[in-house]
């Protein structure tokens, strides 16, 4: 078993889903910072031709793209996050891969239509897929016990050294 320091291993589990919710929203929270300045740098470009603020409006249609996107991907996550959890998958580009394809899967599912915004959704599931590693990913399984030898164990030891 792992070593909890003592902890029973349901409230291990407890704090492990506590901490992965969190995640997951903080998560969905970077990605709307993400679409509303893909919106507003669009909008920007397009009716004022040069740079402008990120106005409340950009703000306010993130979230709600944000909350859709949290929708449509949130299957694909816990699947994706039930994999890493088993498996203990910690590496940065599980989980960024994990974001990429649940932007993609928000795109198959909400088709919108051309493809900047295909690759907004799925640069918002990298940004989202990165804080949730930040987060939650960086101790994936740090509750199950370890099946797999490490690279040092699964090795055969060294030869001995040549006698002269």
């Amino acid at each position: 078993m792992a070593d909890t320091g003592g902890i029973p291993l349901f409230l291990t589990i407890l704090w492990r889903l506590i901490v992965v919710t969190t995640g997951f929203c903080v998560a969905i929270v970077a990605a709307g910072l993400v679409l509303a300045w893909a919106i507003g740098h669009d909008l920007a470009n397009s009716v004022f031709l040069g740079p402008q603020p990120i106005l409340l409006s950009h703000l306010i249609r993130s979230v709600a793209l944000a909350a859709a996107f949290a929708g449509i991907s949130f299957i694909p996550w816990v699947i994706g996050t039930i994999i890493a959890e088993l498996l203990q998958f910690r590496s940065i580009y599980y989980h960024l891969g994990l974001g990429a394809l649940c932007g993609a899967a928000a795109t198959i599912f909400h088709p919108i239509g051309d493809n900047r915004s295909f690759q907004v959704a799925v640069a918002t599931g990298l940004v989202a897929g990165g804080v949730y590693w930040l987060i939650a990913g960086r101790r994936a399984g740090n509750w199950w016990p370890r099946h797999v030898p490490t690279l040092r164990q699964a090795m055969p030891p060294p030869p001995p050294p040549p006698v002269p």
